[in-house]
């Protein structure tokens, strides 16, 4: 299964892919987990898996002989939240053309990831801060039944239409399209993905189309984060690093856990790592789930 998903969020308790396997889970008196790295367990030859879990530090997962666990600083992962602020340095007015509708946009504000504008009808645009480059919006359309409806294939074309204005032509190319919705509810949903030497990565844009084939809104919150990213790491980190997940994961599992393909995702301080989720269902058929994610080139 592959994970092309702009929120995913850690209470994720969906039907994933459980992996096979026939080990013993290992022997451990207590499954708590540390939030940092010792000096002396930072000297320890082991592979090091961060976790996030809905149950904190009492996660039930254990350690391994050749694995230990950490907590996930909450810093770490997930955007940085900031009070927005004014920028002196942003560009204060902006042109953008959206298939045949222009727009001028004004400044107003900027925040950890992005810099907001707005429409005089008070329609917001957002650019990745400090760039040119778009990051999310939602216009305000008005749906005919009368008009023209498209088909999903035209809804495609236009999707990959407006893409190759977001990024360069040559950028685009390096996406590739993980779905195409039905019609539904007027809409359809256009899902790309970026993978690093075969691995999807967290940059998966999506373009919703009209069914008149106009462009109601675009989301591209992680793209631009795995930029170059095939040229700074390696094939053999990259398939490394999910070897290490799936081996743990074949030492812990049981029955009623599923875990997820693997996706590259990037912490705030940019640095990449592997990561899976698993979900299980706890005391009284509560769903729980975590999060594991492991550093490529560790």
């Amino acid at each position: 299964m592959k994970i092309c998903k702009n929120n995913l969020i850690i209470l994720l308790a969906l039907a994933v892919l459980c992996l096979t396997a026939s080990c013993e889970t290992p022997n451990l008196e207590s499954s708590e987990i540390s939030y940092a790295l010792t000096q002396s367990e930072q000297q320890i030859e082991k592979n090091i898996i961060y976790v996030d879990s809905d149950e904190g530090q009492s996660t039930k997962l254990p350690h391994t002989d050749d694995i230990i666990l950490y907590a996930a600083d909450p810093n770490q992962f997930g955007e940085e939240q900031i009070a927005p602020f004014v920028d002196e340095t942003a560009i204060l007015q902006r042109s953008l053309k959206i298939q045949d509708q222009n727009y001028k946009l004004q400044y107003k504000y900027t925040d950890a990831l992005e810099d907001a504008y707005c429409t005089e009808s008070g329609e917001y645009y957002y650019y990745f801060r400090g760039t040119d480059t778009l990051r999310f919006f939602c216009r305000t359309l008005t749906f005919d039944e009368m008009n023209i409806k498209i088909t999903k294939e035209e809804a495609a074309k236009a999707a990959e239409a407006f893409m190759k204005t977001v990024l360069t032509e040559e950028y685009f190319s390096e996406y590739t399209v993980c779905s195409v919705s039905d019609l539904k509810d007027s809409l359809y949903v256009i899902s790309y993905e970026k993978c690093v030497h075969g691995v999807p990565t967290y940059d998966c844009p999506t373009v919703w189309i009209t069914e008149s084939g106009e462009i109601y809104a675009f989301n591209g919150h992680e793209m631009l984060s795995c930029h170059d990213l095939e040229e700074a790491v390696s094939a053999e980190d990259v398939t490394n690093a999910c070897q290490i997940i799936s081996d743990y994961v074949e030492q812990v599992e049981k029955p009623n856990w599923k875990y997820s393909d693997p996706v590259i995702c990037m912490d705030n301080a940019g640095k990449a790592y592997i990561q899976v989720y698993a979900s299980y269902t706890g005391i009284n058929e509560i769903p729980h789930a975590v999060i594991l994610y492991t550093p490529i080139a560790q």
